[in-house]
């Protein structure tokens, strides 16, 4: 059928090596066709050598065929977390023609916002100049004193019907998107959350079923569910290895959208001090 071909040809120019890189910027940053049931990749942690101890590299790749799709390095911030997204494997800078916008948390590092390669709002530039919130990952942490599984809320703009994303340029801190979704306004937008891990008596240990794809236990692995659709895992991620993990993603997401999602989870297992369970989650 039509949906079928539309997919088809989606992972033929994918997979184009001859791609602009304005087209390739366009595929990262748009919904992922609906007609894909997911998309599996596969992201690639680098901490080799003394930078990267400290600003580990990721590269995003499609699973079967480790077709590059996306970098992603930590940058030094103060005070918060930030992390750069970009088609370049070698340039991961902002100054890169690769670059496609970063993730930023807040001081408390429960929200990690996601923003296109525009400017800050502070930075007194033309409103055209100003950056797009592309989403939102917001974190909860668990009632039973930190020792149970966190709780995670995915904010991305809805889709229209003419399957663009609905447009989020905020000025000020009121206007972001975590900042609407906590007083119960998810006007134009879509609010994922991850699939509740399962206590398991015999393992002593919170599960969750990644269908082979997610190998071993990790705090990072998760599933996002949208609350209307229980049924439908929209995105799971999780660990393989030391540094292999695996990414499913499908619509309403980007590609953009689930990397970015994926960088959050690294940044708050690793600065969050809770200890949770961290057992096996399979």
């Amino acid at each position: 059928g039509p949906s079928f071909d539309h997919a088809k040809e989606y992972f033929v120019n994918l997979l184009n090596p001859s791609l602009s890189v304005a087209k390739r910027m366009k595929m990262m940053m748009e919904p992922l066709p609906k007609a894909l049931t997911k998309v599996e990749c596969t992201i690639l942690r680098d901490k080799s050598g003394l930078s990267k101890k400290m600003y580990p590299k990721f590269d995003m790749v499609l699973s079967n065929n480790h077709k590059f799709l996306l970098s992603g390095q930590k940058q030094s911030m103060m005070g918060s977390a930030h992390y750069t997204i970009t088609l370049e494997n070698e340039d991961t800078s902002k100054k890169g023609a690769g670059y496609l916008g970063k993730v930023r948390s807040d001081s408390s590092k429960t929200e990690y916002n996601l923003f296109d390669h525009g400017e800050n709002p502070t930075g007194g530039f033309a409103y055209e100049k100003i950056r797009q919130q592309l989403g939102c990952v917001y974190y909860e942490q668990s009632a039973a004193n930190g020792k149970g599984p966190r709780k995670m809320n995915v904010l991305i703009p809805s889709i229209k019907e003419d399957g663009t994303q609905a447009f989020w340029k905020p000025l000020k801190d009121p206007d972001h998107m975590a900042a609407k979704f906590k007083i119960g306004n998810c006007d134009n937008m879509i609010c994922l959350t991850n699939k509740p891990p399962v206590w398991n008596k015999a393992l002593e240990a919170y599960v969750l079923n990644f269908s082979g794809r997610v190998t071993m236990p990790s705090v990072k692995n998760f599933q996002l569910i949208d609350p209307e659709d229980e049924s439908k895992i929209v995105m799971q991620f999780g660990r393989v290895d030391d540094n292999t993990f695996n990414l499913d993603a499908s619509y309403p997401l980007s590609f953009f959208q689930a990397f970015g999602i994926a960088l959050s989870s690294f940044h708050y297992a690793d600065q969050s001090l809770s200890g949770y369970i961290t057992q096996l989650y399979q």
